[in-house]
């Protein structure tokens, strides 16, 4: 997928933190994108980034990377989405949701799997999230 990103100086972030690298051994991809930044909404943590301006970045090393982006006002990068988000109105119940089974889990006796449950019932999310959440916290338990 490629993504194009402008900024107005070199002074302004990108909005989003790379991570990875031919020397780290691991694909470079997005680990983080903050809000009201050039990235937001059209990057998304978890994306690979395959290519930067053109360049093929499966052999690139981090500090290259974060050169070619440093030194730019524009950037295309291609990404592999292989990758489910929920949109931003459920990424905020979905910390709410999180939030609410965490201080349950600290004040009550009750099993953390009822927990989770009862909580999960009171939200509304797309099947997608709810999957998602279910699936963590079978790999949690």
């Amino acid at each position: 997928v490629p993504v194009f990103l402008d900024r107005s100086s070199l002074d302004q972030s990108w909005g989003f933190r790379l991570q990875g690298g031919i020397d780290y051994r691991l694909p470079l991809s997005i680990k983080k994108v903050s809000p009201n930044t050039p990235s937001h909404n059209k990057l998304y943590a978890g994306d690979g980034v395959t290519a930067i301006n053109g360049q093929d970045a499966s052999s690139m090393k981090h500090e290259d990377a974060e050169n070619l982006l440093r030194n730019a006002l524009q950037i295309q990068l291609t990404v592999r989405r292989d990758h489910c988000h929920p949109c931003e109105p459920e990424e905020i119940q979905i910390r709410k949701f999180k939030e609410a089974v965490e201080i349950r889990a600290i004040n009550e006796t009750t099993p953390i799997p009822q927990i989770y449950d009862e909580e999960a019932t009171r939200i509304n999310l797309s099947t997608l999230s709810i999957a998602s959440l279910l699936s963590r916290r079978e790999i949690s338990q």
